[in-house]
Formats: structure tokens, C-alpha cells, sequence
């Protein structure tokens, strides 16, 4: 213990040298001064993700030499969370969920094979306003890339290397398919809590993106489960107040309507005087990815759609209209 340090220090010599008993029996290379740099730098990368899900350190320091290179800090408040990196805030939201009976199925069929220690609690960070490549993450993150623009937290088995998550055919892949089973199903349950919290953009581009996983896992291109998130997404979105509409206001997908064609957007005012709820221009890209009339119930703008409109308002007979004309 040193005097001049609070708790307990460990001192981990570094393996420079190839000849240790231990590390040719591993057969594996020794560390050279190249390592640390490397190292230096996938610790200052995972460091912001990492403490997006640590329960109480608030606080973590990378230095080298003694020097401080990066000082990370979190500040939780409710559901949102507070990173910054001693140059820039992040803001995440946090969505949280748990697959406790499903657990405890797991728990009778493998006994003791799962360790008591392991939770069956699930946790999503979803960027309020970055671009992410989510992965998912034990407690730490790993390499294994989602296709989602947000990370997802659990208990989930590491590889032996602790570098991606195991989805082999044994408990250990059966434990982590049913965590993300549990996130898909906490996403849609509180994704009607999104708008408002994060730009409208961006709940699209999640959409979008969970599409597109699920088309990847159809194609054999992810890992299956993944395709969760659509199927249960799909299910409810139709129902949700989440298609931010050209008159700033929030409404559910099947109730607005799609401009397919740029010089549509010139009539929009007369389109927004007839009370059409036409979908904001920001998340229009996001639209044609998607399957609109089979799961959204989503309208490109149609002739019957003015006409209905024209009706309502009683524009059903010759109107004379009063023009001053400054002469």
C-alpha cells in the first residue's frame, strides 16, 4: 500500500519476458513496448462506454507515468445519465429491463452451471443526440457490434478472451439469447417514452436500424435473436404518438402522411391549412427504409387524401373568392 494513495495499490509487471515457464507453456508472445500504446488507446476508447453501466463508481481516472490523459466522470439523474470526458457532455437515456422468469427456467434446467452471482437485469443506453455503434456489453463493453445506435448491458457470458459475447449451444448462449430477449422487449415497451427526450431524426434512425438488423439476421448475417427488436418493435409502434410531423407536433404513424416528391414541399402550407399531418422533412430518409404500409399504415400523399380534406372543411361547390388588388 502506498503512503501517498487512498485503498490498496496492485502492482501488474508488465510480460516482456518470453522465457517464463507460465508463458511457454501458453505459447504466447511476450509484451512488447508497441503493447502499450496499443493499450493505452483501447482504454481510452472504452472508457466512456464503460461507465455508462458501472453501478457506483462515479468517477475514473486513466493515467500514465502519473500523468492524467483522461479524466471520465458520470452524474446519473432518474432514468438519464451524464458522461463527460473532460472535453465534451454526453447524455444518455437508460432503459431498463429484466428476464427473471425466463431466468429462473434457466436456473432449473442447468443448476448450477449459471452462477448465482449472475443477474437477470438488462440495460439500454441510448445516445440523446451521437452516433454510436452499439455493442453489447458485460458490465465493460466487448467487440460484439449490434447494428443498433445504442449499447444494451447484462450479465451476458464473455468469450474466453472477454472480447465478444458467447452465442455457442450450450447454457451460456442460452442465458445470453434470453437477455436480449428481455432488451427487445424492454425497448418496445418504453419506446413511447422516447419523443421528446431525443430528436426525431433520431427515434428513426433506431427504427430504421433495427430494421435493417432484422433484415441481416433473416440473411444469416447476425445473430438471430437480434431480430427480436423488430418483431416486437412492430408490433406496437403503430400505436405510439412517435412521427414528428412538419408542424412540430407528435403523432402516431398510421394518422400522417408522406411526401414522396420534392416540389410536393412547396405546397406544403396549403397541405398544413387543410390539416394534414405531414411528416417532418428530417425524418423522411428514414421512412423509405422502411416497410411504411405493412407495419406503419404510413400514406404517401394522394389526390383522395386533398380531396377528403377539401370536403371537410366545405370547399364542395363554386366559391367566389375576393381578391384586393392594389392598382
Amino acid at each position: 500500500k502506498a503512503s501517498d494513495l487512498p485503498g490498496t495499490r496492485f502492482i501488474l509487471p508488465w510480460a516482456f519476458d518470453p522465457d517464463t515457464p507460465l508463458r511457454k507453456a501458453l505459447d504466447s508472445s511476450p509484451v512488447v513496448p508497441s503493447n502499450l500504446d496499443e493499450f493505452q488507446a483501447e482504454l481510452e476508447n472504452a472508457l466512456p462506454t464503460a461507465m455508462l453501466f458501472l453501478k457506483r463508481l462515479e468517477r475514473a481516472e486513466l493515467r500514465k507515468s502519473g500523468i492524467c490523459l483522461k479524466l471520465i466522470q458520470r452524474v446519473l439523474y432518474g432514468n438519464d445519465l451524464l458522461i463527460n470526458d473532460g472535453s465534451q457532455d454526453y447524455t444518455w437515456h437508460l432503459i431498463k429491463g429484466n428476464f427473471d422468469e425466463e431466468a429462473a427456467k434457466l436456473r432449473l434446467e442447468y443448476g448450477e452451471k449459471i452462477e448465482p452471482k449472475w443477474r437477470a437485469n438488462i440495460k439500454i443506453a441510448i445516445p440523446y443526440d451521437s452516433n454510436v455503434n452499439g455493442v453489447l456489453c458485460a458490465l465493460m463493453p466487448t467487440q460484439t457490434a449490434t447494428g443498433f445506435p445504442f449499447h444494451i448491458n447484462a450479465d451476458f457470458y464473455p468469450s474466453s478472451d472477454r472480447k465478444n459475447i458467447s452465442f455457442e449451444k450450450d447454457y451460456q448462449a442460452a442465458w445470453n439469447r434470453a437477455a436480449l430477449r428481455a432488451a427487445a422487449e424492454a425497448l418496445s415497451e418504453q419506446f413511447a417514452e422516447l419523443p421528446g427526450l431525443i430528436q426525431a431524426d433520431q427515434i428513426w434512425k433506431i427504427i430504421s436500424s433495427i430494421y435493417k438488423v432484422y433484415r441481416e439476421t433473416e440473411e444469416g448475417e447476425r445473430e438471430h435473436t437480434l431480430k427480436n427488436f423488430w418483431l416486437q418493435l412492430a408490433q406496437n409502434v403503430n400505436d405510439m404518438p412517435i412521427m414528428f410531423t412538419s408542424k412540430g407536433e407528435w403523432k402516431k404513424p398510421c394518422e400522417t402522411i408522406l411526401l414522396y416528391r420534392e416540389e410536393e414541399e412547396q405546397a406544403l402550407s396549403i397541405l398544413e391549412s387543410l390539416k394534414l399531418d405531414i411528416i417532418h422533412a428530417t425524418v423522411r430518409p428514414y421512412i423509405f427504409r422502411l416497410p411504411r404500409q405493412e407495419v406503419f399504415g404510413i400514406s404517401l400523399l394522394d389526390f383522395s387524401d386533398i380531396i377528403a380534406r377539401l370536403k371537410a372543411v366545405g370547399l364542395t361547390k363554386l366559391t367566389n373568392l375576393n381578391y384586393s388588388q392594389k392598382r
